[in-house]
C-alpha cells in the first residue's frame, strides 16, 4: 500500500510539473518573450561561435527567424540574412565565416566594416546598402563576388587595390562619391551599374566598350557631369540614364561632330536626357 501511495504522489508532482511548465511557456509567450537559442548540431562550432560574436557584440541573441542563417550540408553557414536587425558593429569574427556565399547587412547602422571580411573568399553576393559607412576597407579580395550593393550610405570614396573583378551588378547610388579609382577600369564583367545622384563630375577617360565590354545598363543621374569620355558610344548599352547633369555640347545640331554623334547617340537611348541638364 505504501509502495501504491508514493507512486501516486510521485504521478501528481510530475504532474504539476508539466503544467507550472506549460503554464509557464504560455505566459511567456503572451508577453512575446522567447529565449532563442542554436539549434543543437546545426552548425560548425567556428561557425556558431563566430555569428554567436556578431550578434553579442550587437546585443543580440540566437535569433527565432529560422531563415536568417543559411546553412550547407556540412553545417557551415553560407548565407546570413541580418538586414534590418539593428546592427552598429561588424566584429573582427565575421572573417572565420569562410563558407559564406551570400551576406545581407542592408538597413542597419554600420558605419565601418573589418578587414577580416576579406576572408570571405566565397562571398558571391554583398548587400550593405542603407547604413552609414563612410569608407570601405583597401586592398579588399573578394574574387567570387558578383552582386554588390553599397547605395544609400555616406561613402565620399572608393577603395583601392581591391579585388572585386567578377563583380557584374554594382549600385552605389545616393553616396558622396567624387571620382572612380583607377582600379575600375579592372571590372571588366560589369553589366549593371549604377551611381546615381553622388558628386561624380567626370568619369574615367577610358571609361569605353573595351573596358566595360560586359555593361549593358548605366545610371549616372543626378551627378555633375560635364562632359562624357570620348570612348562612351563604344559601350554595347541597352539603357542609359544621364539625366540631372551638367552635360552642355557646343553644338549639339551638328551630326558630324563629335558632340553631335554623342548626343545623337544619347537620343537613341534616352530620348529625355537634354530637358533635365544644368547648363549654364
Amino acid at each position: 500500500m505504501k509502495s501504491a501511495a508514493l507512486a501516486f504522489r510521485i504521478a501528481n508532482v510530475s504532474m504539476a510539473l508539466a503544467i507550472v511548465a506549460t503554464l509557464g511557456t504560455l505566459f511567456l509567450s503572451s508577453l512575446g518573450c522567447s529565449a532563442p537559442t542554436e539549434p543543437a548540431n546545426a552548425l560548425d562550432r567556428d561557425d556558431s561561435l563566430a555569428i554567436r560574436a556578431i550578434l553579442g557584440a550587437n546585443r543580440h541573441t540566437w535569433p527565432t527567424e529560422y531563415w536568417r542563417i543559411g546553412r550547407n550540408s556540412s553545417g557551415r553557414a553560407t548565407s546570413l540574412q541580418f538586414n534590418g536587425y539593428g546592427l552598429d558593429t561588424i566584429p573582427a569574427a565575421i572573417g572565420n565565416l569562410f563558407a559564406l556565399t551570400e551576406l545581407n547587412l542592408s538597413d542597419n547602422k554600420l558605419r565601418a566594416l573589418p578587414h577580416e571580411m576579406d576572408a570571405l573568399t566565397e562571398l558571391t553576393d554583398l548587400r550593405l546598402n542603407h547604413n552609414q559607412l563612410v569608407k570601405l576597407p583597401d586592398g579588399i579580395r573578394l574574387p567570387k563576388l558578383t552582386h554588390l550593393d553599397i547605395s544609400a550610405n555616406h561613402l565620399t570614396a572608393l577603395p583601392t587595390n581591391v579585388d572585386v573583378t567578377q563583380v557584374s551588378i554594382l549600385q552605389l547610388d545616393s553616396n558622396r562619391i567624387q571620382s572612380l579609382p583607377p582600379d575600375f577600369r579592372f571590372l571588366t564583367a560589369l553589366s549593371v551599374f549604377g551611381i546615381r545622384d553622388n558628386l561624380l563630375d567626370s568619369l574615367p577617360a577610358d571609361f569605353s566598350g573595351v573596358t566595360h565590354p560586359a555593361l549593358r545598363r548605366l545610371d549616372v543621374s543626378g551627378n555633375r557631369l560635364v562632359s562624357l569620355p570620348a570612348g562612351f558610344p563604344t559601350l554595347a548599352l541597352e539603357w542609359v540614364d544621364v539625366g540631372r547633369n551638367r552635360i552642355c555640347f557646343p553644338n549639339p545640331a551638328q551630326p558630324d561632330s563629335a558632340h553631335g554623334a554623342m548626343a545623337q547617340w544619347l537620343d537613341g537611348l534616352d530620348r529625355d536626357w537634354r530637358t533635365t541638364q544644368q547648363c549654364p
